[in-house]
């Protein structure tokens, strides 16, 4: 008889966010164009790979859905930077925070200090209304932001 072997949502959202703090924007911009400023004004190098996309279906019909991921990695300060685009159509990746367009997620050592500076350099872009920090933890679907 073999052993049934159980998934642990919760250690694995709290691997995943280990070491990370999350910033929420509110921001008008299509997803290629605040990378294009976050890559010019904050020298960032953000890249879109497909395969990271989320992929889900909702409603009634199934929609098939496609959220963006651009991620970026400091080999040098050893972190990774994600940004999630949390709207298709009139759907949200978040559904309790679908009045913020974008999550910034900071993983690695310094992640509360770095997120704090970047947290007011993002407030300074013109196209950006709105920069708040977020606490994983009290985000009901956080689940879907495990890549």
């Amino acid at each position: 008889m073999t052993k049934k072997q159980v998934l642990n949502l919760e250690i694995m959202l709290e691997d995943f966010f280990e070491d990370s703090a999350m910033l929420g924007l509110v921001c008008s911009l299509l997803p290629y164009r605040l990378c294009w400023f976050l890559n010019a004004y904050l020298n960032f190098s953000f890249i879109r790979t497909p395969e990271n996309d989320v992929q889900m279906t909702k409603g009634k019909n199934q929609t098939p859905l496609c959220f963006p991921v651009y991620q970026m990695v400091d080999e040098l300060n050893q972190s990774q930077i994600i940004l999630y685009g949390n709207r298709c159509d009139k759907f949200a990746l978040v559904p309790e925070l679908k009045k913020i367009d974008y999550f910034l997620l900071f993983k690695s050592a310094v992640c509360q200090s770095e997120s704090k500076k970047y947290q007011t350099l993002l407030g300074q872009i013109p196209d950006i209304q709105l920069v708040r920090e977020l606490d994983y933890s009290t985000i009901k679907n956080v689940g879907n932001l495990m890549l």
